[in-house]
């Protein structure tokens, strides 16, 4: 757990677009990896068998990763960093589906039917809901007397004077503003309790666990205190 509140903090800065732009450069030149330590052994060695790593590590080496997500002394990475990182990544990627779903406000469906008397229903396979569609139909022979009879946003009928059986292919076209707003999701009362909690329990239980008073050192009894020369701190409240 990363202590990460604010009055603890300095230099904040939030991403502005430049900087975003920045930190996607960052993300896309990481080269995630496979390894093994040097000191792991691919097989059990008696007596080392804490040392044993049948399976790879994923992660990164430490000199290809931006000097934001290393420790104080550059010899590791910072994991709250990295996830930071990730989550960044994730906020622009959402930014840019959005601006592609605005832009695809053309939809199209398609497909080969057949008529056998003298109409037929179509229904579209795409949702059309809330536009009027422009529907094409070519028939596959010698037909002059076919025509779309009635269509709406669930599909379309094609009708001939005349009984008749035959193959047509048809095309339907129209345009659909994406909607990208947030979403209003709707969950468990209960549950949203336990997810968005009471700000005078936070402050409450804050008091409690973070402003216990000061530490004392007991020293530990027994056989193994003095092999250890090993002491125990324990919160005292004043």
């Amino acid at each position: 757990m990363q202590v990460s509140r604010r009055e603890l903090k300095r230099d904040i800065t939030y991403f502005d677009e430049n900087i975003s732009e920045y930190v996607m450069d960052d993300i896309m030149s990481l080269k995630p990896s496979f390894y093994k330590y040097k000191a792991e052994n691919d097989t059990k060695i008696v007596g080392n068998e804490q040392r044993t790593r049948y399976n790879m590590h994923l992660g990164f080496i430490l000199d290809e990763t931006p000097d934001y997500v290393q420790d104080n002394a550059f010899s590791g990475i910072d994991l709250y960093s990295l996830t930071s990182l990730s989550i960044a990544g994730v906020q622009e990627n959402r930014k840019s589906i959005n601006k592609i779903e605005e832009q695809i406000t053309e939809i199209h469906d398609f497909g080969i039917a057949e008529l056998n008397g003298i109409e037929v229903y179509i229904r579209f396979n795409k949702d059309f809901s809330g536009t009027n569609p422009v529907v094409a139909i070519t028939p596959l022979g010698a037909n002059k007397d076919c025509c779309i009879k009635s269509q709406d946003e669930s599909g379309f009928v094609v009708a001939v004077e005349n009984a008749s059986s035959f193959k047509f292919n048809w095309i339907a076209m129209a345009t659909k503003n994406a909607n990208t707003k947030a979403s209003d999701a709707q969950i468990d009362p209960q549950l949203k309790t336990q997810l968005e909690v009471d700000e005078a329990k936070k402050v409450d239980l804050n008091q409690e666990l973070m402003h216990e008073g000061p530490q004392k050192t007991v020293e530990l009894k027994g056989k193994d205190a003095s092999k250890y020369n090993a002491k125990k701190f324990e919160n005292v409240r004043e």
